[in-house]
C-alpha cells in the first residue's frame, strides 16, 4: 500500500465514505489512537463508530506503524495509519 493521504474524519464522512465512495479504503486517524482515545470524547465515539462498522461487516479495520520507537530508549512519537477498508457487499 501506498503512503495514504490522511484527511481528519467524522462520524459522518464514514458513514458516507461506506455507503457512497468508489475508494477500496480510507485512513480515518493518523496518530497513536490508544494514547489520545482516554482523553478525547469525540475520538472515543469515532474509534467506538468504526467497531460497530467492523462487528457488522461493513469495513475491515487495520493499521500500520508510519514512525515511532524502535528500541528501547528511543524517542520520539510513535504514529499509526489506522485503515477501513470497505468488505464486499458492504454498500447498501
Amino acid at each position: 500500500m501506498e503512503q495514504e493521504e490522511y484527511k481528519e474524519q467524522t462520524i459522518q464522512s464514514l458513514t458516507d465514505w461506506i455507503t457512497n465512495s468508489d475508494e477500496d479504503q480510507i485512513v480515518y486517524y493518523k496518530g497513536y489512537l490508544a494514547e489520545k482515545i482516554g482523553i478525547n470524547v469525540g475520538l472515543r465515539k469515532l474509534a467506538s463508530f468504526m467497531m460497530d462498522m467492523h462487528k457488522l461487516g461493513k469495513v475491515a479495520l487495520t493499521q500500520k506503524k508510519i514512525s515511532g520507537i524502535k528500541q528501547i530508549g528511543d524517542k520520539g512519537d510513535i504514529i499509526y495509519l489506522y485503515i477501513a477498508q470497505r468488505r464486499k457487499n458492504a454498500k447498501q
